[in-house]
């Protein structure tokens, strides 16, 4: 093979060294050491170090100042490569780092390549917007560029489907199964019913979003300006419209199939439009952060009883009084979440950002998630005991909580970027886990 040599720009460890497995034996990290690989070889080790070495910019007081810096050592078409990358299927996504790693001996085993592709993967939508502020130094975003693209990158960055989509799916399921549970009823809900259910959560969630980007929007473009919003990607006014349009699709789609929903439908909107408001009294909420927490968390369990309608409401029975405690573990899952995502590691707290962590202190945050943790285990358990669930779901719920505490731990001792990712992604896997526990496994062995 025709052999060049490559240096590794000083941008690619200017925030953690390329570890030894991704470079050639007997070889110095140094940004001015010549590294004799293939030419293919050369490019998709840039590639990839690229995004391992610069994942975490994204965020960052200096992030867009060190995206131009690695803009400047890369070609024009680079950026689209990267793209390309980070939308490739996981598998293939694996599979195309252990032939890195295998042919040009960046490493020794298919766990390294597994757990490196892991890493990427969760890390999709800080990778996208690093990648999209990338592309703008070489091809500058402008309105003029086609409404539907921006917005699909939009969604990429805030409001990820392959993630988001499998959590509300789950989240509606699970609601829906475990009323049938506590009921004693067999089968599930028809399908057509199911469909418009997870249709209407699923943008339920994004009116959320595209309530909250108009919300922070001030503070936004003060402290995080490598957003979609504040970088110019997508305006607020296309969003409204946006948001109009589905709201407007969500009430032909509910008219049409289920007009029975329409009522407790309206009181999620109406709540929706009160937290877009800040309850008129913005101010005051953002000194109690306490009652602002708390207000905006009852849109969950509201989404969840609209979610468990299409099971008693849709077929006029009452209520189980079962779903008041799994309606409790919804509002404290979404505690969880909000905590997890706003717990950082010392080094990557930002001026005018307001993150738990910063606020109440490492410690008192991580001990604060513990508590709402185990909160939402207790609710769990009692739903379990209502519905006359197995002791193997009391088991698992018990198991699940003692892994998810390891996250608490290890971050409280690390104190990383990495070790906070953790207790992000252990709050999601919690929240996915403790549905399916409670009303989404059982529900699928009954259908089955």
């Amino acid at each position: 093979m025709y052999e060049v040599p490559m240096k590794v720009p000083s941008i690619l460890i200017s925030k953690k060294r390329v570890p030894s497995r991704l470079l050639p034996k007997n070889k110095s990290t140094d940004c001015q050491t010549e590294l004799s690989v293939g030419s293919m070889g050369a490019k998709l080790l840039s590639w990839v170090a690229v995004l391992y070495t610069n994942m975490d910019v994204v965020g960052e007081v200096n992030g867009e100042a060190e995206v131009k810096e690695v803009s400047a050592t890369l070609d024009n078409k680079t950026p689209f490569v990267l793209d390309k990358i980070v939308h490739i299927k996981p598998i293939i996504y694996i599979i195309f780092l252990f032939y890195i790693y295998t042919t040009y001996n960046y490493g020794k085993s298919v766990i390294q390549s597994c757990v490196f592709a892991f890493i990427l993967f969760v890390q999709q939508p800080k990778l996208h917007t690093f990648v999209a502020l990338l592309k703008t130094q070489f091809n500058p975003m402008n309105q003029t560029q086609p409404l539907h693209s921006r917005f699909w990158i939009y969604l990429t960055e805030r409001f990820p489907l392959h993630s988001h989509g499998i959590l509300i799916a789950a989240f509606s399921f699970s609601a829906i199964g475990y009323s049938r549970l506590c009921q004693q009823l067999p089968n599930f809900i028809d399908l057509k019913a199911f469909l418009v259910c997870i249709f209407n959560t699923v943008s339920l969630f994004f009116l959320l979003r595209v309530f909250d980007e108009h919300k922070d929007a001030e503070d936004d473009a003060k402290f995080r300006s490598e957003l979609p919003v504040p970088r110019g990607l997508i305006s607020l006014k296309e969003l409204r419209n946006i948001g109009l349009t589905v709201f407007v699709f969500q009430l032909i789609i509910s008219a049409v199939t289920f007009p029975k929903m329409l009522p407790l439908y309206a009181v999620v909107i109406a709540y929706l439009l009160l937290m877009g408001k800040e309850f008129f009294m913005a101010d005051w909420l953002k000194k109690h952060q306490f009652w602002y927490v708390t207000s905006h968390m009852i849109i969950i369990p509201l989404i969840d009883i609209y979610a468990s309608g299409y099971d008693w409401h849709l077929n006029q029975r009452p209520a189980p009084f079962g779903l008041i405690y799994f309606f409790g573990v919804s509002f404290f899952n979404g505690i969880v979440l909000e905590l997890g995502r706003k717990i950082r590691a010392p080094h990557d707290e930002k001026p005018g950002v307001q993150t738990y962590s910063s606020m109440l202190g490492l410690y008192k945050s991580v001990y604060l998630w513990i508590a709402v943790l185990f909160a939402t285990l207790v609710l769990a358990l009692l739903a379990a005991e209502f519905a006359k669930l197995p002791m193997g779901v009391f088991a698992a719920l018990c198991v699940y909580f003692v892994l998810t505490l390891l996250a608490a731990v290890w971050h409280l001792k690390k104190q990383s970027s990495a070790s906070a990712k953790i207790i992000e992604i252990a709050s999601g896997a919690w929240t996915i886990l403790m549905y399916l526990t409670l009303g989404g496994i059982l529900t699928i062995t009954h259908i089955l």
